[in-house]
C-alpha cells in the first residue's frame, strides 16, 4: 500500500502517490477531519508515553542507586521496582498497540 498512499506525521493527512491511492482515500475517507484529528492526537498520545516511558527507566535507576546506597530497605526497594515495571509494562503495551508491534494472537488449531 506504500506505493499509492504515504502518511505525514506533521499533519496526520495521507498523502496520495498514484491514482490508486486517490481513488482509496477517497473511498475510505482517509482524509476525513475526524480521521486527520485521530491520527494526529494518537501521534500526540504516543509522544508523551515514549516520554513517560524513559521517566519510568530514569526513575528505576534512582531506586537501584537509593538501594544501592543503603538508603531504603529491600523490600521497599522490590516494593518500587514492581510498581515501576508494572506501568512499564503497561506503556510498552500502550505503544505497541498504537504503533502496530504488538505480536499477533497464535490462531488455534482445530483438532
Amino acid at each position: 500500500m506504500s506505493q499509492h498512499l504515504r502518511f505525514e506525521a506533521a499533519n496526520g493527512m495521507m498523502a496520495t502517490r498514484t491514482k490508486f491511492g486517490e481513488y482509496t482515500e477517497e473511498l475510505l475517507q482517509l482524509n476525513d477531519s475526524i480521521q486527520v484529528e485521530y491520527r494526529k492526537t494518537t501521534l500526540q498520545a504516543l509522544k508523551m508515553a515514549v516520554s513517560h516511558l524513559a521517566s519510568l527507566q530514569h526513575q528505576k535507576k534512582e531506586i537501584l542507586k537509593l538501594f544501592q546506597q543503603n538508603n531504603i530497605t529491600a523490600d521497599v526497594y522490590n516494593d518500587e521496582i514492581k510498581g515501576v515495571d508494572d506501568e512499564i509494562g503497561t506503556i510498552e503495551i500502550f505503544i505497541q498497540n498504537n504503533i502496530g508491534t504488538k505480536p499477533l494472537l497464535r490462531v488455534r488449531t482445530l483438532k
